[in-house]
Order: C-alpha cells, then structure tokens, then sequence
C-alpha cells in the first residue's frame, strides 16, 4: 500500500505493473517476531493477485513499451560518387573543342580583307596595300588586309632551262602561260628537229607575268649551191661556195675537153641543188683532154 504501482512478479507469468487494489485483497498474517529480535512493529507482505488481474497488467506493460519506441529511422541516402563534377567538366571541354574546330574548319574565325577601290602588292611581302587615288573631294585611305595563306598566288616561279630544253614549243608555251607568264617564240635555224626547244631567257627566280623568250628550232637553213665561176679556178670557187654559207670539201680530178687541166669543171652536189646550210661541197678538176683511142694496125 505505502508503494502502488510497483513491478510484481508472478511465477507464472512474469512482470505485473497494474495498481494493487489493497482493499479487496484479503490481508495476510503477521508473522511474529522472534524472541532474540527486537521489538520492531510488525510489516504486512504485498497482496496476491489473480490470474485475470496478472494477464491484464501485462498486457499494460506491454501496450506502453510499444508506444514509447522511439521511430525508426529514415534510410541513409545514397552518398554521390566523387568523380560526377569532374567527368561533367571533361565531357563539357570535349563539346567545347569539338565545336571551336568545326566553327574553325567552317571559316567561321578567318578574317576577311576589307573591300577597297585599288591595290598595289609587292612581291616580297604578303600584305596587300589598297589606297584610293588622292583627289580634292577624297582623302586618301590605307588598308592593311592579310589574305588566307592558303589562297594567295606565288609572287615568283622558279624556272628551270633543262626542264624544258628538247621539248615541243606548244608544250613549253602552254605550261609557261599557266604559271602566269607571258611567252614570246623565237625560231632559230638548228639542226635539230623542228619546233624543238632551245633554251628560254630569263631563267631561275622569275616574278609572275614576266615575259619568257623560248628559243626554237626552226629546222637547218637550205641553201642553194652556185655555179661554178667563170675563172674556173679553185681559189674562185672556194670563195664563191664559202659566200653561199657551204664548206668547201676534197677535190677529185677527172678528164674534160673543154675544161683546161687545173680548172674545175663542176661541184658535188651539183650547182642548182638545194643543200643544208654548211654542208660540205666537193670540187671537180680538170685533168685535160682525155686520151685519144689507140688505133689498131
């Protein structure tokens, strides 16, 4: 009675927390004291309970242990990894790459030169310069413009004479005329086959739109072999041949009746034919009469 509500326990049924009703249980016997004790007042034992008043304090217990747990806790979220920003970022500058070399492959970045009325360009430098001709009612303007290096056209050609020596003209003039040069033919009289090219002047190093003279053959001269003079000596037809642009060659005797002995009687080739220029002519001299035939007795 002093302690209500404290925690019994049954044999049979455990711990019993429900209030112990003392006025309808039925008091015990005092036990009394012992002789060699002292003369302490009696204590009253704790009252029995029933099997139905046990169960029901149990079942209390139980219903306020299950109200006082504490709520399970949330589950933990998922930690994010550590590479996620960084992979982010690789995969952005990859995208930023990717699209700066398209927008460049695409011309996007390349400078354009600014449109002007005229320009003068020099050889040596890759700069064009366009100004506007001074006039009173116009200032003069300067526009310095940097063509892509890809576009621009060489300002020389460097030209090679055996790259183009025993070639046919026509070849020669029309590869000339592609690089930007100018071609003026020169034929020269050369043993050599016809149209066959020479040489061309200038050569090495050359600025575009010069003009190139190529040199080429125009077969030999052809000369016509003269008539023998009418001295008839070897000196004077030496000299007459020489003036013709032939060589006089060896010379062979043979006999004549109207030529006198000493005298030529005539040229090999012949005179009349038709030679190449500075070919050799060949002289025929008299020998005298030819001997009279023997008579028979």
């Amino acid at each position: 009675a002093a302690v209500p509500g404290m925690l019994l326990f049954e044999a049979a049924t455990g711990p019993i927390t429900a209030p112990v009703d003392v006025q309808a249980t039925a008091a015990t016997s005092v036990v009394g004291a012992l002789p060699y004790e002292s003369s302490a007042p009696a204590t009253s034992a704790l009252p029995s309970l029933s099997r139905s008043e046990s169960l029901a304090a149990e079942r209390s217990w139980i219903e306020e242990d299950e109200e006082e747990e504490p709520p399970a806790e949330p589950p933990a979220k998922r930690r994010r990894s550590p590479w996620t920003w960084p992979l982010i970022a690789l995969i952005l500058l990859l995208l930023f790459v990717i699209g700066a070399i398209l927008l460049q492959q695409l011309g996007v970045f390349s400078q354009k030169p600014a449109p002007s009325t005229s320009s003068v360009s020099t050889p040596a430098s890759s700069a064009a310069v366009t100004s506007s001709s001074p006039s009173p009612t116009a200032t003069t303007e300067t526009t310095l413009s940097t063509p892509p290096p890809t576009t621009a056209a060489p300002s020389t050609v460097t030209l090679f004479p055996d790259h183009y020596k025993g070639r046919p003209y026509s070849d020669v003039q029309a590869e000339l005329i592609n690089q930007g040069m100018q071609v003026t033919g020169s034929p020269v009289a050369d043993s050599s086959p016809k149209n066959t090219v020479l040489g061309i002047d200038p050569s090495g190093p050359v600025p575009v739109g010069s003009n190139i003279t190529v040199t080429y053959s125009k077969g030999p001269d052809m000369v016509q072999v003269p008539a023998v003079p009418s001295s008839r000596t070897t000196d004077a037809s030496n000299q007459a041949l020489t003036a013709a642009g032939l060589v006089p060659g060896s010379q062979s005797s043979a006999p004549s009746d109207s030529v006198p002995s000493g005298e030529v009687i005539s040229f090999n080739p012949g005179s009349g034919n038709t030679v190449v220029k500075g070919s050799v002519v060949n002289l025929v001299v008299s020998s005298g009469p030819s001997p009279a035939p023997k008579q028979s007795p």
